[in-house]
């Protein structure tokens, strides 16, 4: 199990680097919304940020939390360990995916807000 300590931690200490930067992009994405700047590309790039660190995040949960989650679960002879470790590195993919559809709504709506203005 010792070989497993320093990835693990290179993981951990890389997904919480990631998780700082996500809350970074989200204070910097309500700042738009406080401006009324919402509905532009800036925020498209904030939630693409957004989405990225999320799917990253969950590669690093998988690849550092899952053996962890499965030694331990050995370890207790417990079985559902497994179960809660993979729950839990799959809440940043879930995410990950809800930002990825509001993207697409905010870009058509972008798209729409153009063409209106376009044809007034």
């Amino acid at each position: 199990m010792a070989f497993l300590k320093f990835p693990f931690l290179f993981c951990m200490y890389a997904t919480m680097m990631l998780c700082f930067f996500t809350l970074y992009q989200a204070i910097k994405l309500l700042g738009s919304i406080e401006k009324q700047n919402f509905f532009s590309e800036l925020s498209i790039k904030i939630l693409n940020n957004i989405k990225l660190s999320g799917i990253i995040m969950t590669g690093l949960l998988y690849v550092s939390g899952m053996p962890a989650a499965y030694l331990v679960a050995e370890v207790d002879n417990a079985p559902g360990g497994v179960i809660i470790g993979f729950a839990i590195a799959s809440i940043p993919l879930v995410v990950a995916t809800f930002i990825t559809v509001f993207q697409r709504l905010l870009q058509e709506a972008i798209e729409m807000k153009s063409e209106l203005k376009r044809n007034l």
